[in-house]
């Protein structure tokens, strides 16, 4: 069961101690510490794989980054000419966050087929 925190004043002003509140409810919902809001952000999926592909020209922004097989990342106007030993690796199963400038792209590579998702938060 989840539980959510509340604090009970704590011993020195304006600091709480979290302690447990019981049971996650509407009444008593979990705190939101670093949401972001995605309502309108593109998100898409690239399949990669041998030979370097990228997306379209992307807007400005953070996106996060995962992928179903380990690969190679790079940021440019032009990331076709990514390679395994110039990209930044990504481990299959992370998310990573990178920051891509107006109008570049993100090129990625990899020694198998797989997949590369995208969603952008900031």
């Amino acid at each position: 069961m989840q539980t959510n925190l509340k604090t009970d004043g704590g011993s020195v002003p304006g600091v709480g101690i979290f302690t447990t509140a019981g049971p996650v409810s509407p009444e008593n919902p979990l705190p939101v510490v670093d949401a972001i809001d995605i309502r309108g952000r593109p998100a898409a999926t690239l399949a990669i794989g041998t030979v370097a592909a990228q997306t379209p020209a992307l807007a400005a922004g953070v996106y996060d980054l995962s992928a179903t097989i380990d690969c190679y990342l790079a940021v440019a106007a032009d990331a076709s000419g990514v390679t395994m030993a110039t990209g930044y690796q990504l481990y299959a199963g992370n998310v990573v966050p990178i920051v891509v400038g107006e109008q570049q792209r993100i090129g990625v590579i990899a020694a198998a087929a797989g997949a590369l998702r995208y969603h952008r938060v900031a």
